[in-house]
């Protein structure tokens, strides 16, 4: 391989690794952000305006922010109100987290096997087929990163019921 594809090759991963380290980020304001301090314990704690999903036991569970927990009833923004002897589980949200390394990753090893594939239908030699092995899967780490940025899940904790019972 000539040197100007080893440069685009090198500046390929320089720009997918600061992809990936900003993929982690939680997308929650400052404020509302949990460390993991190994001192504060795993368990959640449950606040007025936090992110919570309560399952009643009965019917779909319903996902609100948290304006009032009294002995007895447990309000959130959304209009929702549910008893608390009737809530069978209560989770509050952990943050979110965007997909784009995970994309990354898959997105480098499919391409990786497609260049590898190509190399073989087309009866190319072994340099040309790991040429185009890299170059596919580098192309496919960027595109597997740019879709992993548009998925995102939440992560939920649950709560321990002597919290809100």
């Amino acid at each position: 391989m000539s040197r100007i594809s080893h440069f685009v090759i090198l500046i390929l991963l320089v720009a997918s690794a600061t992809g990936c380290a900003q993929s982690h980020s939680l997308g929650v304001p400052a404020d509302q952000v949990r460390f993991n301090d190994p001192t504060m314990p795993d368990q959640p704690t449950l606040a007025l305006n936090d992110r919570v999903k309560v399952n009643p036991g009965t019917g779909q569970a319903a996902v609100g922010t948290l304006i009032e927990l009294t002995p007895d009833m447990l309000i959130l923004a959304e209009g929702w109100q549910f008893q608390t002897d009737q809530i069978r589980n209560l989770h509050v949200s952990w943050g979110t987290q965007r997909l784009g390394a995970k994309g990354m990753l898959y997105g480098g090893l499919i391409g990786f096997g497609i260049g590898i594939a190509a190399g073989l239908i087309f009866d190319a030699g072994p340099e040309e087929t790991a040429s185009a092995a890299v170059a596919i899967g580098l192309g496919g780490m960027l595109s597997g990163y740019w879709a992993g940025q548009f998925v995102t899940y939440e992560n939920w904790k649950e709560v321990p019921p002597e919290e809100w019972r």
